[in-house]
């Protein structure tokens, strides 16, 4: 039987320090093991040891080789970019960025409380299968499950946003915050697609490989995916 000791998600999550959406996310993307059962993943704590063990040997390797190599002024740019922020959006005809879903949801809630202060009331109405969105106490949004409660972020004395989720769960609360706020979704707010990405579609579009021939020719193709792109993600 011990080749039947998978644990949910969550547990996982707990024992690695990680927000269980975190888990869920790479549990989706593929890029730890585990196995979807009836709508929950559970995980193989062997398994995930040893794959655990690899990913620390492969990312120890892989800093000291780019430790020991000068970076290009292109591998610089583009980590700039990445730390200036991973999720991008716009917000009545403002442009933000931030490092996690978690905290656009959290600036985005903030930010249409303060444009209206019955905002919150009336998204506290809004309920997804089992759980509020919003609530005035952490253990309002995990009902029957106080173990949750950490998961959660004060908006405003009062007010509280649960913060175990995945995209697509953030996706459709701001969407219901975007109609509760009588913002128009896609519109008024606006999450946008990394820039980075956009760049390397249309640096495919123009054939520019990582390793052109030369610097010369790869910056005239990046200055060619950077009119294609418009400036825009």
């Amino acid at each position: 039987m011990s080749d039947l000791n998978y644990k949910e998600a969550e547990v996982a999550a707990s024992e690695l320090g990680l927000e269980k959406s975190t888990i869920l996310n790479l549990l989706e993307d593929g890029q730890i093991p585990g196995v979807k059962l009836g709508g929950t993943w559970v995980v193989s704590p062997q398994r995930l040891a040893a794959y655990l063990s690899a990913e620390e040997a492969r990312q120890f390797r892989e800093r000291r080789s780019a430790d020991s190599a000068p970076q290009s002024s292109h591998a610089i740019a583009k980590r700039r970019r990445r730390m200036a922020g991973d999720v991008e959006y716009v917000l009545l005809g403002e442009k933000y960025s931030h490092s996690t879903a978690i905290g656009m949801l959290i600036a985005v809630l903030s930010a249409l409380d303060a444009r209206d202060p019955e905002f919150l009331p009336r998204l506290s109405k809004e309920t997804g299968r089992k759980r509020r969105y919003v609530a005035q106490k952490p253990e309002d949004l995990y009902p029957g499950r106080p173990d949750l409660t950490r998961y959660s972020n004060e908006l405003r004395s009062g007010w509280w946003v649960g913060t175990n989720y995945n995209q697509k769960v953030i996706q459709s609360i701001l969407k219901r915050a975007c109609r509760v706020a009588g913002l128009k979704w896609g519109v008024d707010f606006v999450i946008r697609q990394p820039r980075s990405e956009n760049r390397q579609k249309a640096l495919a579009f123009v054939g520019a490989a990582a390793d052109s021939a030369s610097d010369v020719a790869r910056r005239h193709s990046e200055y060619f995916a950077e009119s294609l792109t418009n400036g825009r993600s």
